[in-house]
């Protein structure tokens, strides 16, 4: 599809950033992902996807506060946007920014909800505390209006984890049950 659309539009810059993430995907071919990212950019200078990309190369490249600024481009250009938030926040955790990532994570998850951005939230709390129990305490934060399933889904994880057969019990069946560490 990609081929096609590059032989219909050579220009295509969507067709060109495609062809980049095909490239970066496992790290296959970051220099030819780079020239591709370089051909969509001239005609979408300024395009937030197209900073995530870089931002993903350039972490795989190990140049983590590198990826973080672009990824934080991404977001002045689009602040709404909880799939790129979501990635700034595994970037900034990937770079031992522990808090910034913390804080990254909960905007994306008060704006999509979804359990990715959850996830990387307890990632973060977990690798900046190291203790289970303190990151179940800091999920107990969110307020109960805004507990769906992710919320369960994550703090149900981390029960087990704990050996909480109770609080896994409880978070299964959505009802509080005896908090963790307290």
């Amino acid at each position: 599809a990609i081929d096609t659309a590059l032989r219909l539009q050579p220009d295509l810059p969507e067709a060109h950033l495609a062809l980049s993430l095909y490239h970066s995907a496992n790290g296959v071919n970051l220099t030819a992902a780079e020239r591709e990212l370089d051909l969509a950019e001239r005609n979408r200078p300024a395009a937030p996807d197209i900073f995530m990309a870089r931002s993903g190369l350039a972490m795989s490249r190990g140049r983590s506060e590198e990826s973080v600024v672009l990824a934080r481009r991404a977001i002045e250009l689009e602040p709404r946007n909880g799939l790129n938030l979501t990635q700034l926040g595994t970037r900034l955790r990937l770079a031992r920014r522990y808090a910034e990532s913390v804080e990254v994570c909960r905007r994306a998850y008060d704006i999509l909800g979804t359990s990715i951005p959850m996830t990387n939230w307890a990632n973060a709390e977990l690798a900046w505390h190291g203790d289970r129990a303190e990151v179940v305490r800091t999920l107990e934060e969110i307020p109960e209006a805004q507990r769906g399933i992710p919320y369960w889904s994550v703090r149900m994880m981390l029960l087990f984890a704990l050996g909480d057969g109770e609080g896994v019990l409880a978070a299964a069946t959505h009802r509080p049950g005896p908090r963790a560490g307290g």
